[in-house]
């Protein structure tokens, strides 16, 4: 490699490196608008408040559960698989959201979850539709009591 090329390497290097004006006094946080609280929302590093996880996925959940509860002819095992993965997935969302606004489950949400997902194959599929419906709406009642 020559000299010039050796130069100029290092000094295209040392130019990327640099830190710009532009950069300076911002936090540590890709989430910071660089005053270090959040718009609104008194929460340190982030620019929004919390966003739930649940919520986003009930709608989906509620169409499955019409889907399932049609007639028994038309749902395949892998309905069903489908259903435990998604109710298994919605499960965890709800209990990191119960978590994450300081509601400790006195064991009744943890029963009621472990209920839904024992509760797959044959005729008590039927149970375990009902008991996810009841579930959804213990946690949207659990949420809506929650502080904000």
């Amino acid at each position: 490699m020559s000299l010039r090329a050796a130069l100029l390497l290092v000094g295209l290097t040392l130019a990327g490196c640099r830190e710009h004006a532009a950069e300076t006094g911002r936090t540590a946080s890709a989430y910071s608008n660089g005053s270090d609280t959040a718009a609104g929302a008194d929460l340190q590093g982030t620019t929004a408040g919390v966003e739930y996880e649940a919520p986003r996925l009930i709608p989906g959940m509620r169409a499955q559960l019409e889907r399932l509860s049609a007639p028994r002819d038309s749902v395949t095992s892998s309905d069903i698989a489908s259903y435990k993965n998604s109710a298994g997935t919605l499960i965890t969302a709800m209990q990191a959201d119960l978590t994450r606004v300081g509601l400790a489950d006195s064991g009744a949400f943890k029963a009621l979850s472990d209920s839904v997902l024992n509760e797959l194959g044959g005729d008590r599929l039927s149970r375990s539709l009902g008991q996810m419906r009841r579930l959804v709406g213990v946690y949207q009642q659990w949420m809506r009591g929650a502080p904000s």
